[in-house]
């Protein structure tokens, strides 16, 4: 079990991250956020560490203990990633990263539909995923860069490719989410760890 310091310090992490960004006046994510901050209960913060091979499976972002609970998929109002490791812009530690690329897909239901989470309704023609996010429509991509906040409609599916090479083996590829919930699932689900 973790110390009380140490969970206390990732909290305060936490909240300081989710001020930065979506609290800071000015900003892309306050903006987008304020004709929703009526609705707003909440943020849900998570990380993804990558290593070299390892990706982000294509899905949609949803409360997860409102599914568990009423086998429900809500999703949050608004999306963010967060590209948190500083791989150097000199590559000095090997050089840079490849691959990782994140990409969001406008289509929304209908495209998530087509190939479901993790690609499962498109297991009859595995290569269709990868056709589909090389040359198919409504797809929104960014790579990766250090400090670079990716705001997205929560309803929206999205995933990040494999994590081609790393200057340095025993870095990964850290990505913070931040979904910002309304207060139809927010209090249900608020005690979530």
């Amino acid at each position: 079990a973790r110390g009380g310091e140490a969970e206390a310090r990732e909290r305060r992490l936490a909240a300081q991250l989710v001020r930065a960004l979506w609290r800071g006046a000015g900003g892309a994510a306050a903006e987008l956020l304020a004709p929703e901050r009526h609705r707003v209960h909440g943020f849900a913060l998570w990380a993804n560490a990558a290593s070299q091979g390892e990706e982000c499976a294509y899905h949609l972002d949803y409360a997860e203990l409102h599914r568990r609970r009423q086998g429900i998929l809500h999703p949050p109002i608004l999306a963010s990633t967060v590209h948190v490791t500083d791989f150097g812009s000199s590559g000095a530690a090997g050089g840079a990263m490849r691959g990782g690329e994140f990409g969001v897909n406008t289509q929304g239901l209908s495209h998530y539909l087509r190939f479901g989470h993790h690609g499962v309704l498109a297991r009859a023609d595995p290569a269709a995923f990868g056709r589909d996010w090389a040359g198919g429509e409504g797809w929104v991509k960014a790579g990766y860069r250090f400090r670079r906040a990716i705001l997205f409609d929560g309803e929206l599916p999205h995933c990040a490719t494999p994590v081609e090479a790393l200057p340095a083996a025993h870095l990964k590829r850290v990505v913070v989410g931040i979904n910002v919930f309304d207060t139809d699932v927010g209090p249900h689900v608020a005690g979530a760890p």
